[in-house]
């Protein structure tokens, strides 16, 4: 299978979002539907950033015209629709039947959008470049080929409080998942601001959740 890795900068709202608030996107592609003059995706948007920052953003998305959109915490699943315009110009939208995302996009601070996608044929990808070069900057562009190895699961990702999520990506972010432990429970607890059996306790069921899922998913 050929894939290719993509760092991409275009003309697009979610890039203007994420660099306004300096604010990560996570986008999950779910459904296309085309008509003759528009192009309706259906997507899910998994903020990651300062809590107070992705709250404002929301409320930016919140002013946008969406055929659809629900809320729930940093989460955003919407129904958005693009003139036949604006298809040429995105590469959400501008793929051929036999290329298909292989991670989600990644709409980052700096600006640029982070692709990873694959197809059979090297060509398509190479056609696929070639399209959306007229229209934004690729800044990195990496075309190999390999088997695949991981795919997104989205729909099988545990479910967590957001005191969990809290929690685990701090641990992880200072280092107490690192070979040599940079920091331990008393240090993750004064860093969480919150009390060690709690940050424990929290932590602990955090882990219960998402290392049974790894172990299930991808062994």
């Amino acid at each position: 299978m050929w894939q290719c890795k993509i760092k991409y900068k275009y003309p697009n709202k979610i890039s203007e979002l994420s660099k306004q608030y300096q604010v990560t996107a996570h986008v999950f592609v779910l459904n296309k539907f085309v008509s003759k003059k528009y192009v309706a995706v259906q997507s899910l948007r998994i903020l990651e950033g300062n809590p107070k920052n992705i709250e404002e953003y929301i409320d930016s998305v919140k002013k946008d015209k969406y055929l659809e959109l629900d809320v729930e915490g940093n989460i955003l699943y919407y129904l958005y629709q693009f003139s036949k315009a604006e298809i040429k110009t995105s590469p959400i939208l501008d793929l051929s039947s036999d290329l298909f995302f292989i991670k989600p996009l990644i709409f980052q601070s700096d600006g640029f959008c982070y692709l990873e996608l694959a197809s059979i044929a090297k060509k398509s990808l190479q056609e696929f470049i070639g399209r959306i070069k007229k229209h934004g900057e690729v800044a990195n562009l990496s075309i190999y080929q390999e088997k695949i190895k991981t795919a997104f699961m989205l729909y099988l990702v545990p479910e967590l409080t957001d005191n969990q999520k809290e929690v685990i990506k701090k641990a992880y972010t200072y280092g107490y998942y690192d070979m040599n432990r940079k920091i331990n429970i008393d240090q993750l607890s004064k860093i969480m601001k919150k009390g060690k059996s709690t940050t424990h306790d929290s932590l602990r069921r955090a882990e219960s959740k998402v290392i049974p899922w790894v172990v299930k998913n991808l062994f």
